[in-house]
């Protein structure tokens, strides 16, 4: 039977036998196989419905519903990472130990999850459960992430036509930033911790429109609520086209605050190396400025004419011409020259064309400081949501008012 080929091929995995007299195999082998028989428990205990229907980072998602009679909870979200598929999709280039790196950082990710207790994370129903050819996660219903409702789900199989047409409009978009700078604060003051890679890819959205932070995978300790020193943590982004396991270990640079970059040169020094919250206020800048150029007051993607960008002659900021809907701020992928070029330019404010006056008036100053150079001039995360663009709306107002209620019966 297959529960004893396990229980003895665990026995003799040392010593490199084998529990079958014929034909003998190495035992890495043996167990490998008998896990693809087995499958994961987790699995097994749910119903997946169809094929892949959203994304968070190299993580596939899946609807599913619990086969446990009495389970408490049926409908969830199956989170898989396969990581047989992507070492066999880059064998000829790279050898499976260069991926470790990344799954070490989803296992942390995971950990961080699993811990953080508040209604804006997302919240675990069965933890993480690592196998050598895949990494399986449970967690309340998603829809998907900001990225695929910024892109219609493009790419997705298993999106059904209700979630390709999901459109954004302001009020959601205000409800959503607001929500999320509240997880942030509880997440900078409560669990020390900075998330370090705030992007569209790590903010999932669930069906009743709540916005949920994942994507813990580069989250570092903070030392705002100790004397300790700060975190020390940099990435290099010299191959403008690297490979993905050098891609998938490091957050998106694009959405990346100067200080986690290496090789800035006097861009760095300005920065400085250490990590504090203040990084995580500059990727929500950068993103809100990526959802806001996506909608219009009508919730309908929007169309109007952009100015055009500064030129590198003044420091490049776009790409010239008109912005596309939910153009990002800082397109570079993971060119760190023109990353830097980009954000020296956002610093001057007073140039006619900067992207920032497209803004509503009320933020352009206070996105202007989020995306400072130095952590130190940045405000804290709560200066977001007590800003009066959010503040002076009567229906964001009463939307956060039931949101509160709702809150409080669960």
């Amino acid at each position: 039977p297959i529960s004893w080929c396990v229980s003895l091929s665990k026995q003799h995995v040392n010593k490199g036998g084998c529990c079958l007299e014929t034909p003998c195999f190495p035992m890495k082998s043996l167990l490998g196989k008998v896990e693809g028989l087995l499958g994961s428990k987790i699995l097994q205990s749910y119903s997946l419905e169809g094929q892949v229907h959203a994304t968070c980072g190299p993580w596939s998602i899946y609807k599913a519903r619990s086969k446990k009679p009495g389970a408490i909870v049926k409908d969830v979200s199956v989170w898989v990472l396969d990581k047989r598929k992507l070492i066999d999709a880059n064998k000829q280039v790279a050898r499976p130990k260069q991926f470790e790196p990344v799954f070490e950082q989803q296992r942390n990710g995971c950990q961080h999850v699993n811990r953080l207790k508040h209604p804006g994370v997302i919240k675990v129903v069965e933890q993480l459960e690592d196998l050598s050819s895949q990494m399986v996660l449970v967690t309340e219903v998603v829809v998907g992430s900001l990225r695929d409702v910024l892109t219609h789900f493009e790419g997705i199989p298993g999106a059904g036509s209700e979630a390709r047409e999901m459109q954004l409009s302001t009020l959601e978009v205000k409800m959503g930033v607001v929500q999320l700078a509240e997880t942030l604060a509880f997440l900078h003051n409560d669990a020390t911790l900075v998330h370090c890679g705030i992007s569209p890819q790590a903010v999932m959205v669930t069906p009743d429109g709540s916005w949920k932070l994942a994507g813990f995978a580069h989250a570092v300790a903070s030392n705002y609520a100790a004397p300790a020193p700060a975190s020390n943590v940099q990435y290099q982004y010299d191959d403008p086209f690297p490979p993905v396991w050098e891609e998938l270990a490091k957050p998106l640079l694009p959405y990346t605050a100067p200080e986690l970059v290496g090789g800035l040169g006097g861009l760095q020094a300005a920065s400085g190396p250490s990590i504090s919250p203040a990084a995580d206020v500059f990727s929500t800048a950068v993103m809100l400025y990526e959802l806001l150029t996506a909608v219009d007051a009508d919730g309908s993607v929007s169309s109007k004419p952009r100015p055009p960008t500064l030129k590198a002659s003044s420091g490049v900021v776009g790409s010239g011409g008109r912005h596309g809907p939910g153009e990002q701020l800082l397109p570079v992928r993971s060119n760190q020259h023109d990353y830097r070029d980009r954000v020296m330019a956002l610093q001057h404010m007073s140039d006619r064309w900067h992207p920032l006056h497209l803004m509503p008036d009320q933020l352009q100053g206070l996105m202007h400081t989020m995306l400072a150079v130095s952590p130190n001039v940045r405000p804290i995360i709560g200066a977001l949501a007590s800003n009066p663009y959010f503040q002076e709306d009567v229906l964001l107002r009463a939307l956060r008012f039931l949101d509160t209620l709702l809150q409080r019966d669960e």
